[in-house]
């Protein structure tokens, strides 16, 4: 390999490291990406948050986690843990037909994913509710 080469390629790598951080930032803002994740630079700028997911019947009702398949403590613990990185990029599409997969009995149902934003100007963690309602 040739020092032009060389210099192309670190060129190239320090222009991603350059860029990147801005636009970890913009993801994290726009989609509510963990900024604990993808390599950013906002980690120490904010703590990390609990979630919370919950599956709710028709009425409303959280259905407990005992009427469900056994392996689906796993799978919400999972999705919440995909949330938690991924923010609003991943919704929870695949949790809603695994519920449908191992409940015939439900015709519909609403999942409920509760995020904790730290405000700064507050000094305190704001709760935000995403509904996302799934029928057959």
């Amino acid at each position: 390999m040739n020092t032009a080469r060389k210099l192309s390629i670190v060129k190239v790598v320090l222009a991603f490291c350059a860029v990147w951080p801005l636009v970890h930032h913009v993801l994290v803002l726009a989609y509510d990406v963990n900024p604990w994740h993808l390599a950013g630079f906002s980690m120490y700028c904010k703590p990390r948050a609990p979630i919370g997911v919950m599956i709710l019947d028709s009425r409303g009702v959280e259905i407990a986690t005992n009427r469900l398949a056994p392996e689906m403590d796993q799978r919400i613990a999972a999705y919440a843990e995909r949330r938690r990185v991924l923010g609003d990029l991943a919704p929870p599409d695949a949790l809603a037909r695994d519920v449908f997969d191992s409940t015939p009995w439900l015709k519909s149902i609403r999942i409920d994913v509760v995020t904790y934003d730290f405000s700064a100007s507050a000094a305190r963690f704001e709760k935000k509710e995403h509904h996302y309602p799934y029928a057959r």
